[in-house]
């Protein structure tokens, strides 16, 4: 949710390794509220945080953690302060241990290129054509998302340099895809986007229509937002909320249900929220916007 949207995510992590002591270094957001920490999360897969979740207990953005066992780790930083945390940082790919590369002397990769997506019932391949600038990638991440440069659907590692990929079962709807390279420097920039068909074979025939009427009341620090239904057929509602028009950058989340009301509790900030109907066929345009200032 929105619930503590004036905190932004870091940007431009980087992982530097030599033996056992990984070094990773961040810059603040540039806009929003002062942090007063930051959190590192570190996973066993991309997005986890099932190896490590601590706070830094400084507004310092470099941190160098000793002694890491051997293994990959997928990391990523937020900003925290007594209103809450941030949305994640990007994330890099943390390879320690014997043998393990060490910063490509080229940095981080350069972008992809030629992405190109083919669907077979629910099976999806993608084919891309590695960097030509840059580190060579040890991996790839593949980003989808709901919109135009969001990864709200799937942010994940192929844990592979390959550069081909097939995913089953891939619910119906519309995706935005892009790939990034991965090596121990960090996460590079992205390919070409690509978007994704996946065809429905439930109860619906194509995505709702976009809801109408959005509107809002504030009581305090309260929120509550109204709108009418899609037509045809929605199984839930997604909120998106960003820093200026037609922006993600604060929050998207499902509602996970089609009622077409929803209170919250926000910290102080301007929003610019939209919402969207989806179903298992895809997930429609986005409302009117409304422009919620909270002091």
């Amino acid at each position: 949710m929105f619930c503590s949207p004036v905190l932004l995510a870091p940007v431009n992590l980087t992982s530097i390794i030599v033996g056992s002591a990984v070094t990773l270094s961040w810059e603040p957001a540039a806009s929003g509220a002062v942090p007063t920490t930051y959190i590192v999360e570190a996973g066993s897969f991309s997005g986890g945080s099932d190896l490590a979740v601590f706070s830094t207990d400084s507004v310092a953005t470099t941190i160098t953690v000793q002694q890491v066992p051997t293994g990959t780790y997928f990391v990523r930083v937020r900003a925290g302060n007594s209103g809450g945390t941030s949305p994640p940082s990007n994330e890099v790919v943390a390879v320690v241990g014997t043998g393990a590369p060490g910063p490509s002397p080229e940095g981080v990769p350069g972008p992809p290129s030629r992405l190109a997506i083919s669907v077979s019932g629910s099976t999806a391949s993608f084919v891309w054509n590695p960097p030509t600038s840059g580190g060579p990638p040890t991996a790839y991440l593949i980003e989808a998302g709901s919109s135009p440069g969001l990864s709200n659907l799937a942010s994940f590692s192929t844990q592979t340099p390959g550069t081909s990929l097939s995913v089953g079962n891939v619910p119906a709807g519309t995706y935005f895809v892009r790939v990034r390279g991965q090596n121990a420097a960090g996460t590079g920039a992205p390919s070409n986007e690509a978007m994704l068909v996946v065809s429905g074979t439930g109860p619906c025939s194509s995505p709702p229509s976009a809801p109408s009427g959005l509107t809002f009341g504030v009581t305090g620090s309260t929120v509550s937002l109204n709108w009418n239904a899609s037509a045809g057929s929605p199984t839930s509602y997604r909120i998106a909320a960003g820093s200026s028009s037609g922006s993600t950058d604060i929050a998207v989340f499902d509602t996970g249900t089609t009622a077409t009301s929803l209170s919250a509790t926000v910290g102080g900030g301007t929003y610019f929220v939209r919402v969207l109907g989806q179903n298992a066929c895809g997930t429609s345009a986005p409302s009117n916007e409304v422009v919620i200032a909270i002091p």
